[in-house]
């Protein structure tokens, strides 16, 4: 597991291999949950499912592109990251440190 941030602005991912596929759960906040999956493939569009009222697609987006490009393979990160009543400034915080965990991406 590899994390960045603090606090309630937290995020951590978990990586799986799933025969030539990986799966990266990313969570974080008070408590993480389920709010987006999202598949990526190298060259192939890439598929999104959100839950309603949740924003966890955008960086779950980000992360799982950057991640197929790299490994050159199909990843699907299942993305789930919560603070109640989260301001702008908490959202780009948990951007900021999103950012952060895909540099640290093996």
């Amino acid at each position: 597991m590899i994390k960045s941030g603090k606090d309630k602005h937290e995020v951590w991912i978990e990586k799986h291999e799933m025969g030539k596929d990986i799966v990266l759960f990313l969570g974080g906040g008070e408590p993480p949950h389920v709010g987006a999956v999202v598949i990526a493939e190298p060259g192939v569009e890439t598929i999104t499912a959100v839950r309603k009222k949740h924003h966890d697609d955008v960086v779950a987006k980000d992360i799982a592109e950057f991640a197929a490009n790299k490994w050159k393979k199909v990843v699907c990160v299942v993305a789930g990251i919560h603070i109640d009543t989260a301001e702008e400034v908490d959202i780009a915080i948990i951007k900021n440190n999103c950012e952060e965990l895909k540099k640290k991406l093996e």
